[in-house]
């Protein structure tokens, strides 16, 4: 069992790109007035479909963000994240514009008077992500420029959805092969 999680863990290291990422996020929706904006990260690997990079399976292994309450910081919350999705880019390169829907579990936290409260609860997680992508190097490296929708729903009071403005860097852990144009 060990010898094949390390070679399956082999094969999606060497088959993958990496992605560092931060974002910007504001919760939307019937509680948005009690949260300022947050700030978060999030890590993924892609797995490419073709030789051109422009389809592939998205696994995001943490997206994450805090907001605080606007009232003296009385109210905070935050999620925690792990989806899988499919990234398309319209185009037959890695530049072009792209759409990225993704379902999976989440983790919501919410502390209501610091001190006295900490809920937090597991739940559905999805979202969906559109953006820009931008191949840049020989390797296939891309930067990415995209906004996305995402709803954690571990609440029945708090659905925490959050509209996100992404910035990304991607780094391929193989070259790209490219063909010769005749």
């Amino acid at each position: 069992m060990k010898k094949n999680f390390l070679y399956l863990f082999t094969i999606l290291l060497f088959s993958t790109s990496s992605f560092g990422q931060l974002m910007m996020t504001k919760v939307i929706g019937k509680n948005a007035k009690e949260f300022k904006t947050g700030v978060g990260v999030f890590a993924n690997l892609e797995m490419p479909l073709n030789q051109s990079f422009n389809r592939s399976v998205v696994l995001e292994i943490c997206d994450c963000g805090i907001f605080s309450g606007k009232s003296n910081l009385d109210t905070s919350a935050a999620f925690v994240s792990v989806k899988i999705g499919y990234k398309k880019i319209f185009s037959n390169t890695q530049t072009g514009f792209y759409i990225n829907p993704s379902v999976g579990v989440g983790w919501a936290f919410m502390a209501k008077n610091v001190v006295d409260t900490l809920s937090k609860r597991f739940g559905p997680a999805m979202a969906i992500e559109a953006g820009y992508s931008l191949e840049v190097g020989k390797r296939g490296n891309a930067i990415c420029l995209g906004l996305k929708c995402e709803s954690d729903v571990p609440f029945s009071t708090y659905n925490l959805t959050t509209l996100q403005l992404r910035i990304a860097y991607s780094f391929h852990n193989r070259k790209r092969v490219t063909t010769p144009k005749k």
